[in-house]
């Protein structure tokens, strides 16, 4: 499989919106409300993705491409949490559903830490909502550990997010 990670332009959005509405039914579906899940509108978030392309100099959009076609999205910027300054974060990593397993994750992972290093980051973060193990444990797979930063979401129906940071192998 031929695998191109590239910075996502307008022309993306559509396709990306799809894919990151249709891994968040996948992966938060018994996490976060079935009327939350089947609400999403990709038509809606299609136009935030383009508008954050095009006009937020500081929050990055990649996609993975596989054989052609889009198969992941990752959203980078930096951490806005107080006290790790100095730090990237993945705010999204999402991977086709239908070619999750596949390595493509992994392969994202890396690139993902690149771009970040190339906007002049030398540590990284994500959150991830508490509940959902399957991404906690790709993560830990990635060399990510638990800090202890926990927080609560009110715009996700008060989901349960925990914070990891990034330790080289």
């Amino acid at each position: 499989m031929q695998t191109l990670f590239r910075q996502a332009v307008p022309a993306d959005a559509p396709v990306m919106a799809r894919l990151v509405a249709s891994a968040w039914r996948k992966a938060y579906r018994g996490i976060l409300s079935d009327t939350l899940l089947d609400g999403i509108d990709p038509d809606q978030r299609s136009i935030r993705i383009r508008e954050s392309i095009e006009n937020n100099p500081d929050f990055w959009y990649y996609v993975l491409e596989a054989d052609g076609e889009i198969a992941g999205v990752s959203g980078l910027c930096a951490l806005k949490d107080d006290g790790l300054p100095d730090t990237g974060e993945i705010m999204v990593f999402y991977i086709r559903p239908d070619l999750q397993g596949r390595g493509l994750g992994k392969i994202m992972m890396r690139h993902a830490l690149e771009a970040l290093r190339s906007h002049g980051f030398s540590r990284f973060a994500l959150w991830v909502l508490a509940d959902n193990s399957s991404a906690c444990a790709f993560y830990e797979a990635m060399g990510f550990r638990l800090d202890g930063a926990e927080k609560i979401l009110p715009q996700l129906e008060n989901a349960h997010t925990v914070r990891y940071l990034y330790k080289e192998p």
